[in-house]
């Protein structure tokens, strides 16, 4: 081997384990959710690919019962630096109360089960899974419940309504940003036009990508703002808007840090049962959930 290629190997070599290191540096991404975020996740990956390093936890992670317990097998010893997250779809559909202690409970028809997780029981479950969460010291995005339209088999056209006002509260007092995918997805002729699967809570392959670049822009606005859910002690008080302060990182290898600060006035919340989404209200009064500031993103 002459000097000149020698070099080049070399160079090759060394090339080979810079590449390494900023592959090994890219920060971590971890979505938890049901087969609706199994849909997304791939145009989520390919959109932040070079830039992040998109992980969907094992499967399908169902409802919040299934998190409780896999919950540590899902977060492993990785370092995440941003978990967008949700249940919900799970919890509230009909199931054959013997399978009710699986990671999967069986769906059945509406007349002939009962919910898996009562709403009660989801918000405290749903409470100490984002307690959890926050011990990762991840950038913490809860994703809003999409819609389930009239004739899906097992869960009430609507009832998602209910559940997530019940998360809505867990987020406000626990500080964590929010993805509204509901309010996206929109009314039942808008779903359908965006992909959105008649009688079916999914999406196709169209309303998969669309969501994506929701999460996306969630993603990245997490990230770019270092929006960590409360681990300054920070408050969320009434009638006021998180957002976040730039991210610090914390060294080479290690996780960003940054706190929550306030950005209002906005009028009181007040959860509603006729609307779910009108619980934190602009000071327009437009009733518009709090949402994470958002950079546009392009979905290939």
């Amino acid at each position: 081997m002459n000097r000149t290629t020698r070099r080049m190997v070399v160079g090759a070599v060394a090339w080979g384990i810079v590449a390494a290191v900023i592959a090994d540096d890219l920060p971590r991404v971890l979505i938890i959710g049901d087969s609706i975020s199994v849909g997304y996740t791939p145009f989520v990956k390919s959109a932040l690919s070079n830039r992040m390093e998109v992980v969907h936890a094992p499967g399908n992670s169902a409802a919040t019962v299934t998190g409780l317990k896999r919950l540590e097998h899902w977060l492993g010893n990785t370092p995440w630096q941003v978990i967008h997250f949700n249940f919900g779809l799970h919890d509230m559909k009909t199931i054959d109360p013997a399978t009710a202690e699986s990671d999967m409970a069986k769906l059945v028809p509406v007349e002939k089960g009962k919910p898996w997780v009562p709403l009660d029981q989801y918000e405290a479950n749903l409470r100490r899974l984002v307690q959890q969460l926050k011990k990762s010291g991840a950038a913490l995005v809860w994703c809003t419940t999409t819609p389930v339209p009239e004739g899906a088999v097992g869960r009430t056209p609507g009832g998602e309504v209910a559940y997530n006002a019940a998360a809505l509260r867990v987020m406000q007092a626990e500080n964590v940003a929010v993805n509204d995918l509901w309010s996206f997805v929109g009314p039942p002729d808008k779903r359908l036009a965006m992909g959105g699967r008649p009688k079916d809570v999914h999406y196709t392959e169209a309303g998969s990508r669309s969501l994506a670049g929701e999460v996306v822009k969630a993603v990245e606005a997490a990230l770019k703002r270092g929006c960590l859910s409360c681990s300054t002690g920070a408050r969320w008080p009434d009638g006021a808007r998180m957002v976040s302060r730039p991210a610090r990182r914390s060294g080479r290898g290690g996780r960003s840090k940054a706190g929550c600060c306030i950005n209002g006035p906005a009028s009181k919340a007040a959860i509603s049962s006729r609307n779910a989404f009108s619980a934190i209200s602009n000071s327009n009064g437009s009733g518009a959930l709090p949402k994470m500031r958002t950079t546009e993103s392009s979905i290939v």
